[in-house]
């Protein structure tokens, strides 16, 4: 079955870009979202699983070239604008950026200050990037789920999180549990100073295994999946222990919406799992939620 797909992938690239020699190609890995390959040992090729994946990166890769931040990102250099007869949707491909994932790096670099400090410096230029112009760009109000419409505003995504959680974590989860993760649902959406902070861009999935570094020259060498970039809260995405060198607007709820953030991460597995059919991904959320509710 791999193979299979790997042939697709492989046809497909000819298809679009014929141009392109193709001496090498690799299987890397595969997100929720996306299949990753390398070509000729350099080049990252990034293939949607879905219709609105596809739409996502599209709005990705109009992005890329108007950032300029301090870090390097993603450059695409080959885009499928559409899919072909080898492949349904929309792909992209740009030049491999080195380094390890954070999560992948010893204790010792995973607490160090000096990639802390680089990734704060790149999230604060992130954040000044024109909400205006981000917009005619077509990025859009950021979704904590997968929607066919974008939300209105930030808490009309929460409440649609919320409706999703209800439908989809609950039936899975003690009374108990149930009630705890409403209780604080309820007592965030109902709290309007939550929702006056200033909106900007964000990578919206800054997570550790799109964090690229190069222990050895302590450099953080690449930011990468801009898949889920949006308009939305800065405070969603600024770990704690960058504040001390983040330089963007650090407003009197801060802290309480951070704290309320870091308190869905367990909600988005088992949804996403719920969807998908993927019961692995399902009792990984539910094991979260026992530690964490």
């Amino acid at each position: 079955m791999l193979d299979k797909k790997i042939n697709t992938y492989r046809a497909a690239i000819n298809e679009k870009f014929p141009q392109l020699v193709v001496k090498s190609f690799d299987y890397l890995s595969e997100g929720w979202d996306s299949v990753v390959c390398r070509v000729n040992g350099e080049l990252i090729f990034r293939f949607p699983k879905r219709a609105a994946v596809e739409g996502q990166m599209l709005v990705e890769m109009r992005l890329l070239p108007h950032l300029a931040l301090p870090l390097p990102i993603p450059q695409p250099s080959y885009l499928a604008e559409t899919g072909g007869k080898v492949f349904p949707f929309a792909f992209a491909g740009y030049p491999m950026l080195p380094g390890i994932p954070l999560e992948d790096c010893s204790e010792e670099v995973q607490q160090a200050e000096w990639w802390q400090m680089a990734l704060a410096e790149f999230l604060t230029a992130l954040h000044a990037f024109p909400v205006a112009k981000a917009y005619t760009l077509g990025v859009q109000n950021f979704s904590f789920i997968e929607a066919e419409e974008p939300s209105e505003n930030w808490r009309e995504g929460l409440e649609n999180l919320y409706r999703e959680t209800r439908a989809e974590v609950f039936p899975l989860l003690p009374d108990e549990q149930q009630d705890t993760i409403a209780d604080q649902f309820e007592a965030f959406l109902d709290e309007d100073r939550f929702f006056e902070f200033e909106p900007v861009v964000i990578h919206g999935d800054l997570t550790q295994e799109h964090l690229l570094l190069d222990p050895e020259t302590q450099r953080i060498t690449g930011i990468i999946d801009f898949g889920k970039v949006g308009i939305g809260d800065p405070a969603y995405e600024v770990w704690e222990s960058l504040l001390p060198y983040y330089r963007g607007k650090i407003d009197p709820t801060w802290q309480e919406r951070r704290q309320f953030y870091s308190r869905l991460q367990p909600l988005y597995p088992i949804i996403f799992g719920n969807q998908q059919g993927d019961s692995a991904l399902i009792e990984y959320g539910l094991n979260l939620c026992r530690r964490d509710f």
